[in-house]
């Protein structure tokens, strides 16, 4: 925290955990089936596949 006073940097902006969040939500509604894996690539729909199963 200390170091990103001095930086000028807001520690708690994590912009990476926002991101996470929306693609946790489209991942969710294709593994609860509402969704379709088009546009997902390939090991992401094998996985989906696999734990449809």
């Amino acid at each position: 925290f200390v170091e990103g006073v001095i930086l000028g940097l807001n520690s708690y902006d994590q912009w990476g955990v926002e991101l996470g969040k929306e693609l946790a939500v489209a991942l969710q509604q294709v593994l609860e089936g509402t969704a379709g894996t088009q546009g997902k690539d390939g090991s992401t729909a094998a996985l989906v596949a696999f734990l449809r199963v």
